[in-house]
């Protein structure tokens, strides 16, 4: 266990004997005679853990302390209580206490590994001592170092309350974050391949840097990335992605100061974006057609909020965005017929956001036997903006529609329901119709049968209108039908079913792996009624088995799906099985 402490100081032992110390007791009675001497502030304790404790206690156990338990211990959440001491405690990767865990190896990877600096997690929490705290800002506190990839866990936990001052133990475990970026991806029939090095909290600074070499089926190129989510301590933060492919080349420059907590109350973003690569059109798996597409992307925002209030968050935003989207022919392939027209957006633009908190812990919805954080509130955002000649745009006036709903509801107690719906797209004042319009609903069930199982459905439906000749709506083995090659089908309308039965074993690998496996049903389409690529073989499904695999000891938005899917309609270059392996963010 490591721990650091940051509070009063400590009275020192050593001192003069004789007229001195006859000194202090006189005054000391003086004071008392007189009445001058303060009364000690009461405190209480709040927890039963000391340090020893707390660099053993086992996140596995589910417990956590930021919600409603927090409220009772500390009897007030309306700014009445200030932050006191606030103590860090950073388990190591391995806990060495464990027989199983006390190896050479692992007691290594413990001295090799560099813990995140304690300041680093003292950005990221929303109090600082003498500050007003509630205990909102410490159940979101907890959820904002979960949320970090270099943490494969976080309690924050109230201590002890003396008088108003509130003193914290923040409580986190490390994983190991600098890793070879060795990966290998097949979906669909299409493999893809890359090396490199990846460490999303370089030196312990919670800094985020990865270059390597990467190839797919459309490209092969090298990368560079860095983010920092906090310069210098602060809510801004900073990324530039850069690109190198054979077909092309990317630059992505992201400077901004999010929303980062429920309360808090601006927000600004700079973006910048320009994309020069070789893409292509898709029929039943094949590449049909080909062309070079340039893309230079802006945008500048500003937010405002008034915070958490009754449970509730609105925000406003504006902004300008800027588009520019330019087609050429490939010497020597065969272009799309017609060939798709060069087009550019430009507009300002203002939108509202609304979200109900109502966070709640869950375990195996998204993750393996990890604490995941579900806010059970409704949440929906919209965006209008005008794209017009005058602010820079081509000569087609344009209305510019966004928006979104998501919730999450218990059916029952073992029962998640989640469900909701997005747009994107235009609408054309010369044609008075939909433009590169894009509507989505989806809905997802999820049934905890018990610890170690869970039933899993999912649906979702897509409906475009009036695409430019460079976007396709495509369903395939690369979109989750996993028994048929990648961007099989394309059309206007496309659903996608997914059944999921889920087994969480109990089975470590080496201390390291997590084990699961699943048996799947996929049933989808994609079509339109001008285009056989679609019509003619109807509703396509495959059934399957699956291993998923999920390290505990390093960053917590990987797991690997390896699945074999059986198709059940046959067609065009469909094979017997279907081999998937991913690595994906969540189950």
């Amino acid at each position: 266990m490591r721990s650091v402490t940051q509070g009063a100081g400590q009275l020192n032992s050593r001192g003069r004997v004789g007229c001195h110390a006859l000194q202090r007791v006189a005054l000391a009675c003086a004071m008392i005679w007189t009445g001058s001497v303060a009364a000690q502030p009461q405190c209480r304790n709040l927890s039963e853990h000391d340090l020893e404790s707390l660099g053993r206690l086992t996140f596995e156990d589910g417990v956590s302390a930021g919600r409603k338990p927090h409220e009772l211990a500390l009897g007030a959440t309306d700014g009445s209580l200030i932050a006191g001491e606030i103590r860090i405690v950073q388990q190591p990767i391995f806990n060495t206490d464990l027989p199983d865990e006390d190896t050479w190896l692992f007691r290594r990877a413990n001295q090799l590994h560099v813990d995140t600096r304690e300041q680093v997690i003292r950005d990221l929490l929303l109090f600082k001592p003498g500050e007003a705290l509630t205990a909102e800002q410490l159940a979101e506190s907890e959820r904002l170092l979960r949320d970090r990839p270099y943490l494969y866990d976080a309690r924050v936990l109230p201590r002890r309350v003396c008088g108003d001052a509130v003193d914290v133990d923040v409580v986190t475990r490390d994983v190991w974050t600098l890793l070879p970026r060795l990966s290998f991806d097949r979906a669909g029939g299409d493999n893809s391949y890359g090396i490199g090095l990846s460490d999303p909290n370089v030196f312990g600074t919670g800094k985020n840097v990865s270059m390597g070499y990467t190839k797919d089926r459309d490209r092969s190129g090298v990368d560079f990335l860095y983010e920092d989510p906090n310069v210098r301590g602060s809510r801004a933060s900073f990324a530039v992605f850069l690109e190198d492919n054979d077909d092309g080349s990317r630059q992505l420059l992201d400077v901004r100061r999010p929303f980062y907590s429920l309360d808090a109350r601006y927000a600004w973003g700079l973006r910048l974006d320009n994309v020069d690569r070789e893409e292509g059109l898709f029929l039943l798996g094949s590449e049909v057609s080909k062309f070079r597409h340039e893309t230079v992307f802006s945008e500048s925002s500003a937010g405002w909020s008034r915070g958490l209030q009754g449970g509730r968050v609105g925000r406003w935003k504006v902004g300008y965005t800027y588009e520019d989207h330019t087609f050429e022919p490939l010497p020597g392939v065969v272009a799309p017929d017609p060939f798709p027209v060069d087009r550019r957006y430009a507009y300002p633009w203002i939108g509202y956001e609304s979200i109900k908190e109502r966070f709640e812990t869950t375990r195996n919805f998204d993750r393996f036997h990890r604490t995941e954080d579900l806010n059970f509130g409704k949440r929906w955002a919209a965006r209008l903006g005008w794209s017009d000649e005058v602010f820079g745009a081509d000569d087609v006036s344009r209305l510019v529609l966004r928006g979104g709903y998501t919730n999450v509801n218990h059916v029952r107690e073992t029962h998640l329901f989640r469900y909701g719906f997005n747009l994107n797209g235009f609408w054309n004042f010369d044609r008075d119709e939909e433009e590169n319009l894009v509507a989505n609903a989806f809905a997802r069930y999820n049934h905890a049968r018990s610890a170690s199982r869970a039933f899993s459905a999912s649906l979702g439906v897509t409906y475009v209108r009036n695409l430019p000749v460079d976007r396709q709506l495509l369903l395939g083995g690369d979109t989750g039908l996993r028994g048929y090659p990648s961007r099989y089908q394309q059309g206007d309308k496309r659903f996608l079913l997914t059944l999921e039965e889920r087994f969480f074993t109990d089975i470590y690998l080496f201390r390291l792996v997590r084990v699961g496996y699943v048996f799947f049903a996929d049933v989808g389409r994609a079509w339109e009624s001008d285009t056989p690529g679609g019509d003619e073989f109807g509703v396509l499904a495959n059934v399957g088995i699956g291993l998923r695999l999920e390290s505990m000891r390093t960053r917590r938005d990987r797991i690997l799906h390896l699945d074999l899917g059986i198709p059940l309609v046959d067609g065009p270059d469909v094979g017997s099985v279907e081999i998937t392996l991913r690595i994906k963010q969540r189950l």
